[in-house]
C-alpha cells in the first residue's frame, strides 16, 4: 500500500483517480497532532512493501513550529497571540524541537520497515563540503542535515523551462517542460545515491520524464529513504505516487 500523508493540504487533483482506486491511501495532516497520529496508527501494519510518503516536510516543519508556538486550538484567535512572535526567545529552540520530532517519527517507520519519500520544495542550502550554495531542500539547517544523514537516496526533479537544444545539430532534443529528476549531485544541485559499488558508472546524471519504476531500474533498488525535492509544479506528489500508476 502507498500511504500519502499529505502535509500541504494541496495537490490531491493530480492523483484523484489513484486515491479513489484505493491505490494510494490519503491521510490529511494539518497539524502535527494529525501527523504524529498517521504515524503511530501505521507502525503496527507497515511492511517492507509498503510506501509511506511525507509530502511536504517543508510544510509540515513550518505546521510543527507553528504548533508548538501556538497551540493547536483552531478557535484560539492568532491575532490577539501575535506579541508571541515579537517576544520569542526561543527561535532556535522551536526549530530544533519540530525538526527532531518529524524526524524521530518519520524513523520509526523506517524502523518497522517502511519504505520513505519525503518530498520537500527547493531552495538554496550552504553545501559543507564546498562552502557553496546549491539547490537544495526548503527546510532550517539542522534539519535538512538530518534528512540528508538518514536519506539513501536524494534527487531534484525540475521541468526544463525552455527548449533544450542538440549542441551539435541545434535541433531541439528537449520540449520546454519536460521533467527531469536529477541523479547525480552537481555544482548547482544536491544529489546522493547509495548502490552496489559495481552499479556507480551505470546510473546516469538524470532521468527524462521519470517515474519510481524507471528510477528503481535505473538504481537497480528501490530506495529504502528517497528524499525528493524540486520547485512548485514540477510534479513531485505525482512522481512520489507513481508507483501505483
Amino acid at each position: 500500500m502507498i500511504y500519502w500523508l499529505d502535509c500541504d493540504v494541496n495537490g490531491a487533483d493530480s492523483i484523484e483517480r489513484l486515491i479513489k482506486e484505493g491505490k494510494v491511501q490519503h491521510i490529511v495532516c494539518d497539524t502535527f497532532v494529525a501527523f504524529e497520529k498517521a504515524i503511530v496508527g501505521l507502525l503496527p501494519k507497515v511492511t517492507p512493501e509498503d510506501l509511506v510518503i511525507v509530502d511536504t516536510v517543508t510544510s509540515l516543519a513550518n505546521t510543527t513550529r507553528g504548533d508548538m508556538k501556538l497551540g493547536t486550538d483552531l478557535t484560539a484567535s492568532l491575532w490577539d497571540q501575535r506579541s508571541i512572535f515579537f517576544s520569542d526567545k526561543n527561535y532556535l529552540t522551536v526549530y530544533e524541537a519540530a525538526g527532531q520530532s518529524i524526524m524521530r517519527r518519520i524513523k520509526n517507520l523506517r524502523a518497522r520497515g517502511a519504505r520513505i519519500i519525503t518530498v520537500c520544495h527547493e531552495d538554496e542550502q550552504l553545501d559543507p563540503a564546498t562552502l557553496g550554495k546549491k539547490r537544495a531542500p526548503q527546510v532550517n539547517e539542522a534539519l535538512y542535515r538530518s534528512l540528508l544523514a538518514a536519506s539513501s537516496d536524494v534527487f531534484r526533479l525540475y521541468a526544463l523551462a525552455d527548449d533544450e537544444l542538440n549542441q551539435e545539430t541545434g535541433e531541439v532534443k528537449y520540449k520546454a517542460d519536460t521533467r527531469f529528476l536529477q541523479l547525480r549531485n552537481s555544482e548547482k544541485a544536491v544529489a546522493k545515491f547509495h548502490v552496489e559499488r559495481e552499479q556507480v558508472e551505470k546510473i546516469p546524471s538524470r532521468l527524462s520524464n521519470p517515474t519510481l519504476p524507471r528510477l528503481y531500474k535505473a538504481l537497480a533498488k528501490r530506495p529504502s529513504w528517497c528524499l525528493l525535492y524540486g520547485p512548485p509544479g514540477a510534479g513531485k506528489t505525482s512522481l512520489a505516487v507513481s508507483e501505483a500508476s
